[in-house]
């Protein structure tokens, strides 16, 4: 075998063994089609048959790992149904318009509040100005005693 190699491989005590690799072409030929189209004289010659035979027989078919065919089977448990998940997006949007409604809320009335200050800060600040006025102007007073 001029192709052959050996190769060691560890094995679990340790231990080396050798062991021959022969590598062969791959042949997409089953073994039936490879003996039926040999020559008619290596299937009347025994020997050079029981080689070929032989030969083929090494080769790897491909076999179905199960042996059994599959019958498939009613399942006994209801089918999954799928649920919606509930966003945070929706709920987060209610939340956000009931906040944004009741600072507005807020909002509105300080500025009311603040208003009504501004209102009563002007008010008191025109009675201010019509007091003094009151009190600066002057009022002529007569002489008494004039001599």
């Amino acid at each position: 075998m001029p192709r052959s190699q050996i190769v060691s491989t560890q094995g679990s005590n340790a231990s080396y063994s050798k062991r021959e690799i022969n590598p062969e072409k791959h042949s997409m030929t089953r073994r039936s089609q490879t003996l039926s189209t040999e020559s008619p004289q290596a299937s009347t010659n025994s020997t050079v048959g029981d080689e070929s035979i032989n030969q083929n027989s090494r080769k790897r078919h491909l076999r179905p790992i199960h042996s059994k065919v599959f019958v498939p089977t009613i399942s006994y448990r209801p089918p999954i149904v799928a649920v919606t998940p509930k966003l945070a997006t929706a709920t987060r949007a209610v939340l956000r318009a009931k906040y944004d409604n009741e600072a507005n809320r807020r909002r509105n009335i300080l500025e009311q509040k603040l208003e009504e200050i501004r209102q009563r800060q002007a008010e008191e600040e025109a009675e201010e100005i019509k007091r003094l006025r009151k009190e600066t102007v002057h009022k002529p007073e007569p002489i008494k005693r004039y001599k």
